[in-house]
């Protein structure tokens, strides 16, 4: 799989600028940023690895999404999809194909808005020299290995454990990021409010994590929060939609 990171000093460049909710995406980028942190503290304490791994949740789940979209939940499961259905043996399934990990990383040097390259640029920004970039098909690896068993969800990162396990904290947080790609804060303000297509939905949940690495700096090292949200995405982008989605309506 290509991990390609764009070294590039260029000023980056949301794809949605121009676009006709291209304010909404600005507006929801702004209000995951600012409000997930307020959502996730406890007693006036924020957890900074959950806080990441929420992103990272977050950021994976919207790539899935983004990927079936327009897709009904029986040609999803039709084999014809692309998309492997795994079943574990205490009885969960999660979402597998090829098409799932590129939704996530980079195809070239020219694809610059994917989780990996966004996350690892929090990073080096943070401090993290890219020489010491991680390999990325650990990751996946990671994920793949521990489902089903009690470590599911869990980063690979030693002594690293979340508030919630990773399922719990995106059943949680996801609700209010639809709030937030669907223009119900601060995009109250347009009129009328105009939600944020699901294309740019991964932008922003990428955007998100590259911001929160390196507002957590000081708490956690780079390179262990690129590898909490990397792990936790993957993680988020397996997961039954349905299942996750039932939270917004409960």
């Amino acid at each position: 799989m290509t991990t390609q990171t764009d070294s590039s000093k260029a000023r980056y460049e949301p794809p949605w600028k121009g676009a006709a909710d291209g304010a909404a995406a600005d507006l929801a980028l702004a209000d995951l940023v600012n409000n997930l942190p307020r959502r996730l503290t406890v007693d006036g304490m924020l957890h900074a690895e959950t806080l990441l791994a929420a992103t990272g949740a977050i950021a994976g789940f919207a790539a899935q999404r983004a990927l079936m979209d327009g897709m009904t939940a029986e040609q999803v499961v039709d084999p014809s999809s692309g998309f492997r259905i795994v079943q574990t043996i205490n009885g969960g399934y999660f979402f597998f194909s090829e098409a799932l990990d590129q939704a996530l990383l980079p195809t070239s040097a020219a694809d610059p808005h994917k989780l990996w390259t966004l996350a690892a640029s929090g990073a080096m920004t943070a401090g993290l020299d890219a020489n010491r970039l991680p390999p990325v098909a650990p990751m996946f690896e990671h994920v793949a290995k521990t489902l089903g068993s009690g470590r599911e969800g869990a980063t690979s990162v030693r002594d690293c454990a979340f508030m919630a396990p990773a399922r719990e904290l995106l059943m949680a947080v996801w609700p209010f990021a639809l709030m937030c790609f669907e223009g119900q804060v601060s995009g109250q303000a347009l009129a009328p409010p105009v939600p944020v297509g699901p294309r740019w939905r991964p932008v922003i949940g990428a955007l998100a994590a590259n911001r929160m690495i390196r507002h957590t700096a000081l708490a956690v090292p780079p390179l262990k929060a690129l590898t909490i949200v990397m792990e936790t995405a993957i993680y988020a982008s397996k997961l039954p939609p349905a299942m996750v989605e039932a939270a917004v309506s409960a």
